[in-house]
């Protein structure tokens, strides 16, 4: 089967059944919640952050606004890992929903769902371990930019890219891991070598589907930042969240589908 039959049935089985953009909706929604706030704290509070980088000592003001910003922000972290719990969860869903409508079974939510629960154990400390792995050098990276230029516009701009650049390879690299996991009953690292083996031989297509959740998500990172500053274009953020969820839904189908059929051809 070419690629772009398999962008065609993925699209396909979408049409057949859209109750399959519900859980991405929610989970959208919740991120887009949780984006909105943690952009809304760090754009209204950046003439405090420029202040702070350029005096050594603080007035107790500044620091009183520091400290409940800082309470802000863990608050806000810790919402986004309840987030990220949930997605991972609901992203395990879509690989027995592929499997089943290609077995020819009956698509259930609830049932999905439940196996997803009971993968938990399985996929979320992998899909964490991943995130420690990429997050420890990325963050010395960035430390190292931050230490090597006094002008917070050049840090900003070198540490945004270095983020996206780490973000599109290792979406990029883990491209198999929730179906090669989740489909297979090997244990998780025989799983993930799996992936690694898929990715390489299948490289091209890798990196075309990759593109769609990345452009995706960097959209909805800018379109919060336009919304900070104009507020009338919440409307046309949340329009384009509920756009970006039906892509992210898309690649998820899309995700199984392709590795259902380059491992038939292994």
């Amino acid at each position: 089967m070419s690629f772009f039959e398999l962008f065609k049935d993925a699209l396909a089985l979408l049409v057949k059944r859209p109750k399959l953009f519900l859980p991405k909706l929610i989970v959208a929604l919740f991120y887009s919640i949780l984006l909105l706030a943690m952009s809304y704290v760090l754009i209204t509070n950046s003439a405090l952050f420029v202040q702070v980088a350029h005096y050594k000592i603080l007035t107790p003001e500044q620091l009183d606004a520091m400290l409940s910003i800082t309470v802000t922000i863990l608050v806000l972290f810790a919402a986004s890992i309840v987030a990220l719990v949930l997605d991972i969860i609901v992203n395990a869903m879509y690989p027995f929903l592929v499997s089943d409508f290609y077995d020819g079974k009956e698509l259930s939510l609830s049932v999905t769902f439940r196996k997803a629960i009971q993968n938990a154990p399985r996929i979320v400390p992998a899909s964490f371990g991943i995130f420690l792995l990429v997050s420890m050098p990325l963050s010395i990276a960035i430390s190292y930019i931050s230490f090597s230029s006094t002008n917070i516009v050049d840090q900003s701009i070198l540490a945004s890219i270095l983020l996206l650049l780490s973000g599109f390879l290792t979406a990029m690299v883990f491209y198999f891991f929730y179906p090669s996991i989740l489909l297979e009953h090997d244990g998780v690292l025989k799983c993930i070598k799996h992936n690694f083996t898929l990715v390489r031989k299948n490289i091209r297509t890798v990196v075309v589907a990759t593109i769609i959740p990345f452009i995706a998500t960097l959209l909805s990172f800018a379109f919060a930042i336009v919304s900070i500053f104009a507020p009338w274009f919440l409307f046309v953020f949340f329009a384009y969240r509920l756009l970006s969820a039906c892509l992210f839904t898309y690649h998820m189908v899309l995700n199984p589908a392709i590795y259902l059929e380059v491992r038939s051809n292994e």
